[in-house]
């Protein structure tokens, strides 16, 4: 590690102990409020070392919801229309059901799998999922009230912007040795990203989140909301300085050389076009669209070479050495047992069973501790919850996709679909929650 690389400190104490106590202010006063912190909770990564990793997107939505309880009592969150209670009611009771299949599970794996985490890995899990719903329901009722898309695509987009000014940063720190924050593992440990191809080192900006794919998906959304809200949301930015925050936006994802979100983005666009010119045509998104494509594809024949040595560096090198992904495994595990995926193994076993069938070479490491994750949040889910499941998680999506006067009226649609796409190849979870929750509190305003 150089010396011009900083890694865990006061900030990171400064930043989470801050973010809990502005949002405990929150709802005491103005529980609005909080649409200005949460998308730098959700995208910065700063923590306190205490167990698993207590980061503010942990601990903000907990301390909100009991301040907002303590203050004005729990019938705040409460929305007017019963029908808005059905889709988190379901998950509700599948987080529930699935504890039970954990359980079970978990008894028939301690006595195959040798490792220290038994007694918590469900336990986290099961946590994660509980914040996650959290977050939907401040977001849910918060976006219930008629100014707050407003203030949730402002705020989302300052944290964008400041994430995007501190990746470029991060990029010329990095080259004149100016210092920056690294990747942050642990209390003790600092890197940064990177991949070397045949002839250089690509050094690869992750800027204030955890690695360069989590900021990814937020850069993208950031890019959709400069878009899709100048003329409504954002009216008072300046030209110039709107047109410099598209192209710093885009500069800065590809900075990231994060393969994942370059393939989700081609799906992306791919489904849009095919809804604004077959289903609903849309000439403004059609425009938009036809040039970004364009520029895409630009990009490609000038660069092909590259992208190809790209990818074979950050996808095919790691599926055909040592470095295998999870989700390769993981998908040979599914094929081989599908009758287990009809109502899933249960909250974070899917390490235990990986470790089960592929002893030292997914699931576990030789000390029992967990080896590399899955990047895919749809496997994850499909592990966890099994194909029932899904099918509940992913409701919202058939609603925007099947009903065409949902997904051409509110306003979150297309977030909701951009990162249900992240699903594949990312773990979005808590921003997908986040943004469904918006989804839902529209709905109730609309009805």
């Amino acid at each position: 590690m150089g010396d011009n690389l900083i890694g865990h400190g006061f900030i990171d104490y400064a930043f989470v102990y801050s973010m809990m106590y502005y949002a405990f202010w929150a709802g005491q006063t103005k529980p609005h409020r909080i649409l200005y912190i949460l998308p730098a909770c959700l995208s910065c990564f700063f923590f306190i070392p205490v167990g698993s990793n207590l980061t503010a997107d942990k601990l903000v939505p907990t301390v909100f919801i009991i301040s907002v309880v303590l203050s004005k009592g729990s019938s705040y969150f409460a929305l007017q229309n019963k029908n808005s209670n059905n889709w988190s009611g379901k998950m509700w009771l599948l987080i529930a059901f699935s504890i039970v299949i954990g359980l079970i599970y978990t008894d028939f794996y301690v006595q195959h799998v040798k490792s220290p985490l038994f007694s918590t890995r469900m336990l986290i899990q099961v946590i994660s999922y509980i914040n996650f719903m959290l977050i939907f329901i401040i977001l849910r009722k918060e976006c219930s009230k008629l100014n707050g898309k407003n203030i949730l695509l402002k705020s989302f987009i300052i944290t964008t912007s400041i994430l995007c000014l501190y990746g470029l940063y991060q990029h010329f720190a990095h080259q004149f040795g100016w210092p920056y924050r690294g990747i942050v593992y642990s209390a003790n440990k600092t890197g940064f990203g990177g991949f070397s191809n045949s002839k250089d080192f690509i050094f690869r900006v992750n800027s204030l989140a955890n690695e360069p794919k989590r900021l990814t998906y937020f850069l993208v959304i950031g890019l959709l909301i400069l878009l899709k809200y100048k003329k409504d949301v954002l009216t008072k930015i300046n030209f110039i300085i709107y047109y410099f925050l598209i192209l710093l936006h885009g500069i800065v994802l590809w900075l990231t050389y994060a393969t994942s979100i370059y393939i989700i983005l081609t799906i992306f666009i791919a489904f849009l076009m095919i809804y604004t010119f077959f289903i609903k045509f849309n000439k403004i998104l059609f425009r938009q669209l036809s040039i970004i494509t364009l520029l895409g594809l630009a990009t490609f024949i000038y660069q092909k070479k590259y992208i190809k040595t790209l990818y074979e560096v950050r996808v095919g090198k790691q599926i055909d050495d040592e470095e295998i992904r999870a989700e390769v495994k993981g998908q040979e595990f599914i094929l081989n047992y599908p009758e287990m995926f009809i109502l899933g193994l249960g909250p974070g076993n899917y390490n235990f069973a990986l470790s089960k069938e592929y002893p030292e070479e997914a699931g576990l490491s030789e000390q029992g501790r967990i080896l590399i994750p899955f990047n895919s949040a749809l496997m994850t889910y499909l592990f966890d919850f099994g194909l029932l499941g899904l099918l509940i998680i992913v409701i919202p999506l058939t609603q925007i996709v099947f009903n065409n006067k949902i997904a051409s009226r509110n306003e979150f649609s297309i977030f909701v679909f951009f990162l249900y796409c992240t699903t594949l190849t990312l773990n979005p979870s808590a921003t997908l929650f986040f943004f469904i929750g918006a989804f839902e509190g529209f709905k109730n305003i609309e009805e």
